[in-house]
């Protein structure tokens, strides 16, 4: 049985098969749909991004070291260069005309920022336009629309 809660005090449950029945009408309701390779929204979904924070990013940037072929862009947040560092032949020309984003909380304590710093480095190094970022007031954090100058870390 899974209930979902909100922000009031009503609860719903449902029984697991029928979240089961709810499922398979929907993929029913998907039978016959065409998938091109654009979107109405003119979103290339042939291309590849990757992301992830703290153990999703250290995931990412592995995804980035040994699929640079499948993967055009990368966001490491909080994440720690790939233990493949080293390990997967590369050529220049796998990361050429791809980016990675690198982000980091200068007061990490969980992920030190040394690690952040590494990781952008390597891909660097292996020809990814790579952008970083520390905000030094941040701890093991997503930075947000927050004014600066402020204490965040609580």
């Amino acid at each position: 049985m899974f209930a979902l809660l909100g922000n009031t005090s009503a609860e719903v449950t449902f029984k697991a098969h029928q979240l089961d029945e709810f499922f398979i009408e929907w993929n029913k309701s998907l039978k016959g749909a065409k998938f091109d390779k654009k979107v109405s929204l003119d979103i290339d979904t042939v291309a590849t991004s990757v992301s992830g924070f703290s153990s999703g990013g250290f995931l990412t940037s592995a995804l980035f070291d040994i699929y640079p072929h499948l993967i055009d862009n990368a966001g490491i947040l909080s994440g720690i260069p790939p233990a493949t560092a080293g390990q997967v032949k590369h050529t220049k020309k796998d990361y050429e005309g791809k980016k990675s984003y690198h982000y980091h909380g200068g007061k990490d304590v969980d992920v030190p920022v040394a690690y952040g710093k590494y990781g952008a480095q390597y891909f660097k190094g292996l020809g990814s336009n790579v952008k970083a970022d520390i905000i030094n007031d941040f701890n093991h954090a997503i930075p947000n629309a927050l004014p600066e100058h402020k204490v965040w870390n609580f």
